[in-house]
């Protein structure tokens, strides 16, 4: 029985070989150029990607952010009121009005 079970794991292993013998003839046929340009071109992507996620999922948190300071700070939310339009009330819903803070 361990004689059978050792010659079908070497004949796999040797089958194993066989079959990826061209593929690593392959792989080893590009140039050191060419895999500097694909490194190249996959940086820059991953540099895109990883900068579009910053701003999809960044930009929102800074805007609620800022917005949560000028409701809850009264210093910014006179200075705000410089910049509003007449009648507006900076950090609030439109349809809210202008809360009181005391």
């Amino acid at each position: 029985m361990r004689r059978t079970t050792t010659r079908l794991l070497s004949c796999i292993l040797v089958a194993g070989f066989w079959v990826l013998a061209p593929m690593s003839q392959a792989v080893s046929a590009q140039t050191a150029a060419d895999i500097r340009a694909a490194d190249a071109e996959a940086e820059d992507k991953w540099i895109w990607s990883t900068a579009i996620q910053a701003y999809i999922f960044g930009a929102p948190l800074m805007v609620f952010e800022r917005e949560r300071n000028i409701r809850l700070n009264q210093a910014l939310r006179e200075r705000a009121k410089a910049f509003a339009p007449k009648g507006a009330c900076p950090g609030a819903w439109p349809s809210f009005g202008c809360p009181v803070i005391a």
